[in-house]
């Protein structure tokens, strides 16, 4: 691949091992190239500044991210508008990924997936802006929106949905019985044909039945 269109990373991970295996990593994927890297959010952002040729991607890991309310998400997002962050996460917890998207993450994955999924990763962010795990989101079924009729209510669960309060927490907040709830849970769950609170989440953000602000 011409060196001009390479797709240009930074990284950002306080694990110095991991940090530099995903470098070596990288490394081997054609039409990839890793300008920068970075143990904290301050040295990254002072060689980002410095930097002749800005990256097209960061990739961030958890523990500089979810545990720290996002800082180092929100702080190359409003800094640098034209950069793309892909976030690894050590696992899927629903607060925490809809938090990511709220953010602005453009993707994320697990820590432990495979390269061939990094690789696609990257190239999905390059070339369309986003990346959501596939699993969970890019095989979902698509619907129009007039097919949806969500109710009032069910739109309200859904809201919760991505929050992190139980099924039981959500009745009490709306007024209703834990068995309507299981209603909804289940009704929606057959509707968007999806077997999860995690899918039936991303799928209702996906597809604009709501918002992530």
């Amino acid at each position: 691949m011409d060196s001009g269109k390479k797709i240009k990373l930074a990284l950002l991970d306080d694990n110095v091992l991991f940090r530099k295996a995903l470098k070596l990593l990288l490394s081997t994927f054609d039409g990839v190239s890793v300008l920068i890297e970075a143990e904290t959010l301050p040295v990254l952002m002072d060689k980002l500044h410095k930097a002749s040729v800005q990256p097209d991607i960061c990739i961030i890991s958890s523990t500089v991210t979810m545990q720290q309310n996002n800082q180092a998400l929100k702080e190359i997002k409003r800094t640098f508008l034209d950069m793309r962050v892909l976030t690894l996460i050590q696992y899927y917890n629903l607060f925490g990924i809809y938090k990511l998207l709220h953010d602005g993450a453009d993707g994320y994955l697990l820590k432990n997936c495979s390269p061939h999924d990094l690789k696609r990763a990257l190239v999905s962010i390059k070339e369309t802006g986003r990346y959501w795990d596939k699993e969970l989101v890019d095989n979902l079924p698509n619907t129009s929106k007039g097919d949806y009729n969500v109710t009032k209510s069910q739109l309200t669960f859904l809201s919760y949905c991505i929050t992190e309060l139980t099924y039981h927490e959500m009745a009490e907040k709306m007024g209703l019985s834990p068995r309507t709830i299981d209603g909804f849970r289940e009704l929606l769950f057959k509707k968007f044909n999806v077997d999860n609170r995690t899918t039936l989440a991303l799928f209702a953000v996906k597809n604009g039945i709501i918002g992530i602000e």
